[in-house]
C-alpha cells in the first residue's frame, strides 16, 4: 500500500510539474512574441518618423530652389545668384531620395502614389524651369513673365501633392 501511495503521488507531482512547466512556457513564449511585435512597432515608427522628417527636407528644399528661380523670373535676381543660393541649401541641408525611396518600398508600399504623385509634379514644374532656362540662356530672354504663372501652378501642385503624401505618411504611423 505505500508503494502504492507514493507511486500515484509521484505521479500527481509529475504531472503537476509538467502541467506548470507547459503554461510557463506558454506564457513565456506569449511574453516574447508580444515583445517582438513591440519592438517591430517601435521599429516601423522610427522608420516612418525618418522617412516623414526625410520628405519634409526634401519638399522644402524643392520649395526653396523654385522660389528662388521664380525670383529669377521676376527679374529680382540673375541666374547665378539663384544657383549659389540654392547651392548653399542644399549643402546645409542634402536630400537623403534614396533612403526615401527605401523607405517607402521596404515599410510603407502604401505612400508609393502619392510619392509618385509629387514627382510628377515636380516633372511638369521642370519642364517648365527647362524652357525658361533655355529661354534665358539661349536668346538672354530675362523676362519671364509667360513662364510665372503656369510656374506658380505647377509649385502649387507640388505643395499640394506634397501635403497628400505626408498625411499618408502620418496615417502610416498612427497605424501601427
Amino acid at each position: 500500500m505505500p508503494l502504492l501511495s507514493a507511486a500515484v503521488g509521484g505521479t500527481v507531482a509529475l504531472a503537476s510539474v509538467y502541467f506548470t512547466n507547459r503554461a510557463n512556457m506558454k506564457r513565456f513564449d506569449t511574453e516574447i512574441e508580444r515583445g517582438e511585435k513591440r519592438r517591430r512597432a517601435e521599429v516601423l515608427r522610427d522608420r516612418g518618423e525618418d522617412l516623414y522628417m526625410l520628405s519634409e527636407q526634401w519638399l522644402i528644399n524643392l520649395a526653396i530652389n523654385y522660389l528662388g528661380e521664380a525670383r529669377v523670373m521676376q527679374g529680382k535676381l540673375t541666374y547665378n545668384q539663384h544657383l549659389d543660393l540654392a547651392h548653399s541649401q542644399t549643402e546645409k541641408n542634402p536630400g537623403n531620395f534614396q533612403r526615401i525611396a527605401l523607405l517607402i518600398d521596404v515599410y510603407f508600399p502604401s505612400t508609393r502614389k502619392a510619392y509618385d504623385d509629387v514627382l510628377l509634379a515636380r516633372t511638369t514644374l521642370n519642364k517648365i524651369s527647362a524652357a525658361y532656362k533655355r529661354a534665358y540662356e539661349g536668346g538672354g530672354d530675362v523676362d519671364g513673365t509667360r513662364f510665372i504663372q503656369p510656374f506658380v501652378e505647377a509649385q502649387k501642385a507640388i505643395e499640394a501633392a506634397g501635403e497628400v503624401y505626408k498625411r499618408q505618411i502620418i496615417e502610416c504611423i498612427r497605424t501601427i
